[in-house]
């Protein structure tokens, strides 16, 4: 038994000697260099044998593989190919001034912009159109107004009398060569009589009763302006939609946002009527507030006379009246027939007040009716 005893031990210590020799090689493996590690893939131990009798089996293990280092990620930029920009085609109304398509062609010959003949092929239209028609600010407006001689009486032309004048039936109406392209959207075609806006005047003092009409920038003192169904063109206080003879260009199509900026800095003025360009002057001729007149605002009060008249002189810039005779302090209404020594009383100044009046004349020769 004791013999017995001793031999299981001693076996037991042969095989944990190989065990030993495992580790030891492990850790010798992780310690050395490169080649070291190479070598020693696999390590074989092979026991003696022991005086029993007993053989152990040779043990073979496998070496840990060696650790590489973890590789640093590399962040790729892809640059993208660049991308054409699309060309954009404009169609330009033959309507328009031949000078604003050169202007444009000019400013857009870095652009990739094509000028085309077909609308429908157009990603961009200019055009006129009347400029009560357009939904908000038109970029570029254009205004136009009925003129005669000056000496001449008629006031006023309503749009249908012109719309007939337009086309030949009555009249004559006689447009000025620049206006007669942007009119032609508001009136369906050509107009019957035409002529240089030099030449204007002349043919309209030779033509009794003849009208023309030329750019509201072409207007020279010689003309008499009228109002069409009462609109004004030299009321500062007009609104687009009052006034008939207005256009406006009309940008329109998929790339009209691209072509804007361009129209606003090629095409100028912007307008041809700038409100903060225009000064307004009324002059009324003489006033007597006496006689009759005098009677009348003694019975409806002082400001009788300015109940209708004082919107449109006072919307004046300068309001001018040449007044007639003096303001006596007391003066005494005497409405007799012949009486021809005139005056106002003081009072009465609240009527040209009414009216906005800015210069006041004293050439009249009642002034010194009552004295110097």
């Amino acid at each position: 038994m004791a013999f017995r005893r001793l031999a299981q031990l001693m076996n037991k210590k042969i095989l944990a000697l190989p065990l030993f020799l495992i580790a030891l090689a492990l850790i010798l493996a992780g310690c050395g260099g490169s080649s070291a590690r190479q070598d020693a893939a696999m390590i074989t131990v092979t026991p003696t044998s022991t005086s029993a009798g007993v053989e152990a089996t040779p043990v073979t293990r496998p070496t840990a593989p060696p650790i590489q280092p973890t590789p640093t990620p590399t962040t790729v930029h892809l640059r993208p190919e660049p991308v054409a920009a699309r060309g954009v085609a404009v169609y330009c109304d033959d309507a328009l001034p031949s000078s604003w398509r050169k202007a444009l062609q000019t400013a857009l010959v870095d652009e990739p912009v094509a000028c085309v003949d077909d609308p429908a092929a157009a990603s961009v239209r200019l055009a006129w159109q009347p400029l009560a028609r357009i939904n908000g600010d038109a970029v570029i407006t254009r205004y136009y107004a009925v003129v005669a001689p000056f000496a001449t009486v008629q006031d006023d032309v309503s749009l249908p009398a012109l719309q007939a004048f337009w086309m030949g039936e009555g009249g004559p109406l006689i447009v000025a060569d620049e206006a007669v392209g942007p009119l032609e959207v508001i009136f369906g075609g050509p107009p019957a009589h035409t002529a240089p806006t030099a030449e204007l005047l002349s043919r309209l003092q030779a033509d009794e009763g003849a009208l023309g009409i030329l750019p509201f920038d072409q207007l020279d003192p010689a003309f008499k302006v009228l109002t069409i169904d009462g609109a004004n063109v030299l009321d500062k206080r007009l609104q687009v939609g009052d006034y008939p003879l207005a256009v406006g260009l009309n940008v329109s199509g998929d790339d009209a946002d691209r072509i804007l900026p361009v129209i606003r800095e090629t095409i100028q003025p912007a307008t041809n009527r700038d409100v903060d360009r225009m000064t307004t002057l009324i002059m009324t001729g003489v006033t007597a507030m006496s006689r009759g007149t005098a009677e009348k605002m003694e019975q409806k009060g002082v400001l009788y006379p300015a109940l209708v008249i004082s919107d449109t002189l006072s919307a004046a810039d300068i309001t001018h009246v040449s007044n007639e005779v003096p303001f006596i302090k007391g003066c005494q209404v005497n409405n007799t027939y012949m009486n021809l020594t005139l005056c106002s009383d003081y009072p009465y100044l609240q009527a040209l007040e009414a009216i906005g009046v800015d210069i006041v004349g004293l050439s009249g020769n009642h002034v010194n009716d009552f004295g110097r």
